[in-house]
């Protein structure tokens, strides 16, 4: 009832916002937007959380030339675009890792595979104070899945002459 309620209320708004915000197009304008911020400073980036404001500040300088005043949608690209290669090469790692830890447990694998359209698909895990938090949340979910999944796993036998009984080889991922 309580999570209902404002659902009936608010469906009309949130079925406009919905079709506006999954326009295809409208992402293909922010990615090339987000491309071409890019390319202006592809080492170090355009600084974070600036793309709005560089988008405000080529809008100002070349009329016309910004569809949208939004950040880019999907945040692997949006940190590329504002941290440089090296942060959408490491934002990509952190997406690669989780996925490869999801992988020892359903559970981590059903959380992984609901938060990965959150992160690809929308700015808000990057630019919003709960969007972090949630991240945060959502990734420690995960590697507790995959560590609670690692310790159900039996050891591997060791070698009793080189190792003490009852060690297990540490592990690495």
């Amino acid at each position: 009832m309580g999570a209902g309620i404002p659902a009936l209320l608010t469906f009309d708004a949130w079925a406009t916002q919905s079709a506006k915000s999954l326009d295809p197009n409208s992402r293909d304008i922010l990615l090339r937007e987000g491309l071409e911020l890019y390319e202006t400073s592809p080492l170090v980036g355009i600084g974070p959380g600036r793309m709005v404001v560089a988008l405000a500040e080529k809008e100002a300088a070349h009329p016309g030339s910004v569809e949208l005043l939004q950040p880019t949608h999907g945040v692997p690209i949006l940190a590329l675009v504002e941290g440089g290669i090296q942060a959408g090469v490491l934002c990509a790692a952190v997406v690669l890792l989780m996925a490869w830890r999801a992988r020892r447990s359903w559970v981590g694998l059903a959380l992984f595979g609901v938060y990965l359209p959150f992160i690809l698909f929308d700015h808000y895990p990057y630019t919003h104070a709960q969007g972090i938090v949630l991240s945060a949340v959502w990734l420690g979910a995960v590697e507790l899945c995959a560590r609670e999944a690692a310790a159900r796993v039996p050891a591997a036998p060791t070698d009793e002459a080189t190792a003490p009984s009852g060690t297990r080889a540490p592990l690495l991922l």
